[in-house]
């Protein structure tokens, strides 16, 4: 009944959001117009553009490099504005001060409109005439901001946190953000050809300028983990990064309660690997909201992994070291399955056999690694690909991410930032 009740209500909010984007296609053009042209009095009169990052989960975060190549030139003045996660059971006051904290390293001026329960609004923050990066399409941001009258102060601007491999068009590519924004960025040209395909606007206002993440790949500053427990066992680090769809009837990944308690045993049975826990930003909520633990229940369970000799707990977004030290990889997730192709190295795909599956470009990536459903599928490719090293789809991991042009050569942050520059910079 309760399967049911959720599939009515997806269509209903299939059919809200379909109405919506039809009446955003409206407004948005007459907003970009007027602002546009405030961004191109900003130039003519030599004044720097205000970029604004709006952040309420840091675990999301992608933007380090964008910003420092803001900050460094003469067009623009980046600027982090922080909500608290409304997502989260963490008291909002907690959690706003967390992502303030979080904001502040990022050597910026860092804005808090919600500091002490205080809702400032969005004329006394954005200045008219400037760009607001949204950091996921649908934040549930104060009502004060929302996005219709954050876009009549500033051009919306959009990279995708994730690279989007499940099998849900209009949720990745038709939300009524991907309609009002002034720029979507999106990850691949595989993705900006479905939005033209999905979306109401036709992917008008999208461009294909690569995968900010992906940067760190070629970062030196991501290699070597500065972290003493990992760094005691090289090549022999597996991470485990579960998804946080438990007991979700629309996307269904999740293999957390049927297998969160072997993932332990794996650890204690393999005692010369280190074990890093990397769960899903939303996991911790989900499973207290179903019911699967209680807060104190899920606190203790990522305490385990915190405090186990060859375990380690990551959050955060500071993760893409950890990836290119390790030697596999155990998930349920999405979009951490293209995001670690880079490494070459083997991953294992956990299924729960109820899932709404996976698109063209993930099922493409999934073809070059691995599949389980069982406790024993899982202990098998620990032995045999990750130890043995007997590893038969490495041949085809390499052909696929030597060809498919992951990436922008120059780096995607700095094709972001020219792009950015050549839109809205004051000299050009």
């Amino acid at each position: 009944m309760r399967e049911i009740s959720d599939i009515s209500l997806r269509i209903a909010v299939l059919l809200r959001r379909r109405y919506r984007n039809a009446l955003i296609r409206g407004w948005r053009s007459r907003k970009v117009r007027l602002v546009s042209r405030a961004v191109s009095n900003r130039r003519e009169t030599n004044k720097p553009t205000p970029v604004y990052f709006l952040v309420s989960q840091p675990e999301l975060w992608w933007s380090s490099s964008l910003v420092k190549l803001l900050k460094d030139g003469p067009d623009f003045r980046p600027v982090i504005v922080v909500f608290p996660d409304r997502e989260s059971h963490r008291d909002l006051t907690a959690s706003e001060e967390m992502n303030y904290n979080f904001a502040r390293t990022q050597g910026v001026e860092v804005i808090r409109p919600c500091l002490g329960g205080h809702q400032a609004k969005v004329r006394d923050v954005i200045e008219f005439g400037s760009i607001a990066f949204l950091q996921q399409p649908e934040m549930h941001l104060p009502r004060k901001w929302r996005m219709s009258v954050l876009g009549s102060k500033a051009l919306l601007a959009y990279v995708p946190y994730g690279l989007k491999v499940s099998n849900v068009g209009d949720d990745h590519f038709n939300l009524p953000l991907h309609n009002a924004a002034w720029r979507i960025f999106a990850e691949t040209t595989w993705h900006a050809t479905n939005f033209t395909i999905h979306s109401h606007s036709r992917g008008k206002n999208v461009r294909s300028l690569g995968y900010p993440k992906f940067d760190g790949y070629g970062d030196d500053e991501q290699t070597g983990v500065v972290d003493q427990k990992v760094n005691r066992y090289p090549q022999r680090t597996v991470i485990i990064a579960p998804h946080w769809s438990v007991r979700d009837s629309y996307l269904g990944y999740s293999t957390f309660e049927k297998f969160h308690s072997f993932w332990c045993r794996l650890a204690t049975d393999f005692p010369q690997i280190c074990w890093i826990m990397k769960p899903h930003p939303r996991l911790e909520q989900q499973v207290v909201r179903t019911g699967v633990m209680t807060s104190h229940d899920i606190e203790k369970y990522f305490e385990w992994w915190e405090k186990t000799r060859n375990t380690r707990l990551l959050l955060g977004p500071d993760y893409l070291k950890f990836f290119k030290q390790s030697a596999g990889m155990l998930t349920d997730s999405g979009s951490f399955i293209a995001e670690y192709l880079p490494t070459r190295a083997p991953l294992l795909l956990m299924e729960s056999g109820n899932s709404v599956g996976y698109n063209e470009f993930g099922s493409m990536i999934l073809e070059t690694q691995y599949r389980a459903t069982t406790e024993d599928e899982i202990y098998r490719f620990v032995e045999e690909t990750v130890i043995r090293g007997d590893d038969p789809a490495r041949s085809h991991r390499d052909e696929l991410v030597t060809n498919f042009g992951w990436n922008n050569p120059t780096g995607a942050s700095a094709a972001i930032y020219n792009h950015l520059r050549k839109e809205a910079g004051k000299h050009v």
